[in-house]
């Protein structure tokens, strides 16, 4: 017995995090090659593919045997509402986000602002235990002995690493994490993100000229990347009114008939 089969496509979707080409992107693959053991070549792929079931199959109507891809980013999805925040909007104050099945890993404040360090696994609290110079302390107690129980007893770590950050400034407190290999980064103004440097080599936004500033205008780019289709800014947004007359013209009024609109004042 035959069975008839409606062709379809697969559309490969990766969800892209801190793989997204940038300027740190290279780091971020050496620090992974180090924890994982695996190839830097291979580091963005595995990257993209395993964390946060990064792969996703979704069903399209295209043409059978094509692989389109789509890749939505997490740091593009969590800018865009930042964009019109950083217009609109005060930036709210920080507040400290501790984990809850690992330890130290929190926004801690620093001499000059905010820093959040991730610390999961044990070779990881190794590290850092080494970097407060207090070993025989964390790694002995039996309240540290995993992730789990670290997380429970977060606080005691926490405290500690609150300590630590609050007499260095962010950057030195990145510098000397990062120097430790342990997870950490500068907590950003929406501001501050949109005009950070890797945020600028990704792509993400495209400066457009618009009346009346004396400078092109950063708009942000669509969130979702498709390979096949991507999505394009063609021309920037329109004035008010620039556009009355096209889009009456396209409604069916004439020339005429948009002139006794404007003399009436309608529109």
């Amino acid at each position: 017995m035959l069975r008839l089969v409606e062709a379809v496509a697969l559309v490969p979707a990766q969800l892209v995090g801190f793989a997204q080409p940038g300027r740190t992107r290279e780091r971020k693959a050496r620090f992974l090659k180090r924890q994982l053991s695996l190839p830097v070549s291979t580091m963005s792929q595995w990257w993209v593919r395993r964390s946060s079931n990064a792969v996703d199959h979704v069903r399209s109507r295209g043409d059978p045997g094509r692989g389109p891809l789509s890749e939505p980013g997490q740091r593009r999805n969590g800018l865009s509402p930042g964009a019109s925040r950083t217009i609109s909007r005060p930036v709210p104050p920080v507040a400290p986000k501790r984990e809850q099945s690992a330890a130290p890993a929190d926004i801690y404040r620093t001499t000059d602002g905010w820093v959040l360090c991730q610390v999961t696994g044990h070779p990881l609290f190794i590290r850092w235990a080494k970097l407060m110079g207090e070993e025989d302390q964390w790694l002995s107690d039996p309240r540290f002995a995993d992730d789990i129980k670290r997380g429970d007893n977060g606080p005691v770590i926490s405290e500690r690493m609150a300590r630590w950050c609050a007499e260095r400034t962010t950057q030195e407190a990145v510098d000397t994490l990062g120097g430790a290999m342990i997870p950490a980064g500068p907590v950003l103004s929406p501001q501050q993100a949109l005009d950070h440097p890797h945020i600028r080599a990704t792509g993400f936004m495209q400066d457009v000229d618009y009346p009346g500033l004396p400078t092109p205008a950063p708009v942000v780019r669509a969130a979702v990347r498709l390979s096949e289709t991507p999505g394009e800014i063609v021309a920037r947004p329109p004035m008010l009114g620039e556009h009355t007359d096209l889009l009456l013209a396209e409604l069916g009024y004439d020339a005429a008939a948009i002139a006794a609109l404007r003399q009436n004042d309608i529109i």
